[in-house]
């Protein structure tokens, strides 16, 4: 039979390692919402540079090859309504691509 002393004692670790998982849980949880939330400024400052690029170099032999790359993964229509340089996939089949639109009035 254990004497209380030990017991206590096991007691005691036991809830400090109770603590401690539950402290590392909650830094794990602060760093990967971090992480996400770096993610998503990362998109945002790639983006915003992408756009701007497109915008002012709108013949550019990069902003084609972009066009192509928004032709293949850019799908849903609402999606494609949102993109300043209209992707080439926008034209009915057989007939021309539309001609680029500027940006309309809430694009900047």
């Amino acid at each position: 039979m254990s004497s209380p002393k030990a017991t206590d004692e096991i007691e005691a670790l036991l809830k400090r390692k109770e603590q401690i998982e539950k402290r590392l849980r909650a830094a794990q949880e602060r760093r990967k919402e971090q992480e996400r939330l770096d993610n998503e400024r990362r998109k945002l400052i790639i983006g915003a540079a992408v756009l701007d690029f497109m915008l002012a170099n709108p013949d550019s032999p990069l902003v084609l090859n972009l066009r192509e790359l928004l032709d293949r993964h850019v799908t849903r229509p609402a999606d494609r309504a949102l993109l300043p340089v209209r992707p080439a996939v926008d034209a009915a089949p057989g007939e021309a691509p539309k001609p680029d639109e500027p940006p309309g009035p809430d694009v900047k």
